[in-house]
């Protein structure tokens, strides 16, 4: 699994909230050999998670470089 590797990084990259919804994008690496993104999904109910999605996509080495400027606040 992914998350049991050595040299295991989880950098957040932003996080959106709208309602009784939530989504967390995360910048995943596995030391230099892989990087992706992972974006979770939240729906919540009387301040309780009662839902959760989430997606992931690795990232090719020729498309990392750049690849979170867009989504990251200022």
């Amino acid at each position: 699994p992914m998350f049991a590797r050595v040299n295991f990084t989880v950098t957040p990259v932003r996080t959106l909230w709208e309602g009784d919804l939530a989504t967390v994008i995360l910048d995943v690496r596995v030391g230099a050999e892989m990087r992706a993104i992972v974006i979770d999904l939240y729906r919540f109910d009387q301040g309780r998670i009662v839902e959760h999605w989430d997606v992931k996509g690795e990232i090719e080495p020729d498309r990392r470089e750049g690849y979170f400027e867009g989504l990251r606040t200022r």
